[in-house]
């Protein structure tokens, strides 16, 4: 089984920092906006769509492959929200969910958020095409205060 930690939280809320700080060397992290600038963003966030649907491929792959890892390291996934289909696929890893929240001051408004991992992995319709689990695991909330 997989030591999983799934960072969830709306743009802006420190889910990067968050898993910067925890993760020791050897450790998976899955980010999409990492992704997205080792493929040629020079955007933290935000990035082109054609860069955008490449890095949700590549982000997508690289969560099916980290989940069917077995040993013992650990893996960081950040993913915004996660879908219920996803969110099954956590929790039959065994997954522990960190969902960070944010001052509203940090969040961008509606009309300002990027396109997310998410909303891009639709486009792979094989994933939807399987059933979505109920949730069985609660989250550790974390606060970060607006700097």
């Amino acid at each position: 089984m997989v030591n999983l930690t799934v960072i969830t939280g709306p743009p802006c809320a420190g889910k990067t920092t968050y898993a910067r700080q925890h993760a020791l060397p050897g450790d998976i992290t899955v980010d999409f906006d990492a992704i997205a600038q080792a493929l040629g963003s020079p955007a933290s966030h935000g990035h082109d769509s054609h860069l955008a649907e490449v890095a949700a491929a590549a982000w997508s792959a690289a969560i099916r492959e980290a989940l069917n890892r077995p040993g013992r390291h650990r893996t960081w996934i950040i993913d915004s929200k996660p879908s219920p289909w996803r969110r099954g696929e956590y929790d039959r890893a065994g997954a522990r969910y960190v969902r960070l929240t944010a001052a509203p001051a940090r969040t961008p408004p509606a009309g300002r958020r990027r396109r997310t991992p998410a909303r891009m992995a639709r486009k792979d319709r094989s994933v939807h095409r399987r059933p979505r689990p109920a949730t069985t695991h609660s989250d550790e909330m974390v606060s970060i205060a607006s700097a």
